[in-house]
């Protein structure tokens, strides 16, 4: 509950139509989901009737990079991650957008590790053609999907910022809201 005193900026609704882009994402995260949710739950009913599930452990961790990754690009692009806002909260909304200018560069700089360190790992594994026990699931394709992500989650936090500083460099009042409750 706000005090009359408060004057930080309202929080933000999420927009009630998803764009294309986040439809796929959410899409493919279902899939994900719901083939990891259905082989749990076949492999669970098959130990208690007699019946084996054999390779449900490696279809639901392949699964779940699906919808890990599909996730996160959906959390990313709706600007929908998880925030503290103590900080922000109680300064300015210039220094506030200076904040959040910070706080994605610093993630896109996460990203860029992350993604630097999930190709190293897929490149060196590549020639072995590494691949699940069971189902010969092949995990380097897996590797690769992840660095994508963490690749196109590196490149919208600094397009976001340059488009942002594009649009209205100048302003330290142009929607903190915006920045801030989107970083």
């Amino acid at each position: 509950m706000k005090s009359a005193e408060d004057n930080s900026p309202p929080i933000e609704q999420a927009d009630a139509k998803p764009s294309k882009v986040e439809v796929i994402f959410l899409i493919l995260g279902s899939l994900g989901l719901a083939t990891s949710f259905l082989t749990d739950t076949f492999a669970v009913i098959g130990r208690h009737t007699g019946f084996a599930f054999i390779g449900s452990i490696e279809i639901v961790q392949a699964s779940i990079v699906f919808f890990a990754t599909s996730a996160m690009l959906a959390a990313t692009f709706s600007r929908q991650h998880a925030k503290v806002q103590l900080l922000t909260e109680r300064v300015s909304p210039a220094r506030a957008k200076v904040l959040a200018y910070i706080s994605a560069y610093i993630s896109a700089f996460y990203c860029v590790l992350l993604f630097i360190g999930s190709l190293w790992v897929a490149f060196e594994t590549w020639n072995e053609h590494e691949r699940s026990e069971l189902l010969h699931i092949p995990l380097s394709e897996l590797r690769l999907i992840l660095a994508a992500t963490l690749f196109l989650m590196a490149f919208y936090f600094l397009f976001r910022q340059v488009s942002a500083t594009k649009v209205n460099p100048n302003s330290a009042s142009h929607s903190s809201n915006t920045s801030v409750e989107k970083s």
